[in-house]
């Protein structure tokens, strides 16, 4: 019996350390870096430019249209978009 409540506290402890692991990645703009409405936008509409500084959070995973693959991402005090991988820029964990 004291076997399983070792387990289970065990168990519980690292779940508890999995669930409260929140790397979050943010990229840092090391040159103007064009922001996109839209990841799958043939237009490209830039809805607002990063200047060299500006950080922004990385919502999510990359996402991939034709040839391009993208980033959510959200920047405080210009809004949420989308920029392209390979930019001038470093992804760093938050």
């Amino acid at each position: 019996m004291a076997r399983n409540n070792v387990f289970f506290t065990v168990f519980f402890i690292l779940m508890f350390m999995w669930g409260c692991h929140n790397e979050s990645k943010a990229l840092r703009a090391k040159q103007e870096i064009n922001v996109y409405k839209d990841y799958n936008d043939d237009l490209k509409a830039v809805i607002f430019v990063l200047n060299p500084g500006d950080e922004c959070e990385i919502l999510g995973g990359e996402r991939v249209a034709k040839v391009y693959a993208y980033y959510p991402v959200s920047c405080p005090g210009k809004g949420k978009g989308w920029v392209m991988l390979g930019g001038d820029y470093e992804v760093f964990l938050k």
